[in-house]
């Protein structure tokens, strides 16, 4: 249920008040309901490994998709979080897995730089709709390697 609040939160002030902002992956949305074949036909595949809900799972109806390395979690049908661990898939159509840390500046918003290999970018500068969104992405000397792009749970 706490899921669900937050996916109606983010789309009505999305929608009402940040209509630019875009946190995607291959055409796919965090916080916005997809059936699970148009997930597979964004990636362009069937996943190589499905992990259906677990008991121990904070919120129930979560189901991991693994194409490769690279994950969607998908709540209750909602996009909930990308994983990207390959150069395969792009955040925004800007920036990939083995791109330069300097590509994030493209991505406009806010880049905070936490340590020497993290930075954790959010989609626009109006702190309201900034609570809502967990990025990070991870990089060695200055190249990204991997990309965790989702929504924080209230």
């Amino acid at each position: 249920m706490r899921k669900l609040l937050f996916v109606f939160a983010v789309l009505f002030y999305n929608a009402v008040f940040a209509q630019n902002v875009k946190v995607e992956v291959n055409g796919l949305y965090v916080g916005v309901k997809y059936s699970k074949e148009q997930i597979f036909q964004a990636f362009g595949a069937q996943p190589t490994k499905i992990r259906d809900p677990q008991p121990m799972d904070e919120e129930p109806n979560t189901y991991i998709f693994y194409f490769g390395e690279d994950v969607v979690e998908w709540v209750d049908g909602f996009i909930d979080r990308f994983v990207l661990t390959t150069s395969k898939y792009s955040f925004n159509d800007i920036i990939q897995v083995g791109d330069s840390i300097s590509k994030i500046a493209e991505l406009g918003g806010i880049a905070t730089y936490d340590n020497e290999n993290e930075v954790y970018w959010k989609p626009t500068t109006d702190p309201k709709l900034n609570e809502f969104w967990d990025i990070w992405i991870v990089h060695k000397n200055g190249i990204i390697t991997k990309m965790f792009i989702g929504a924080i749970t209230l």
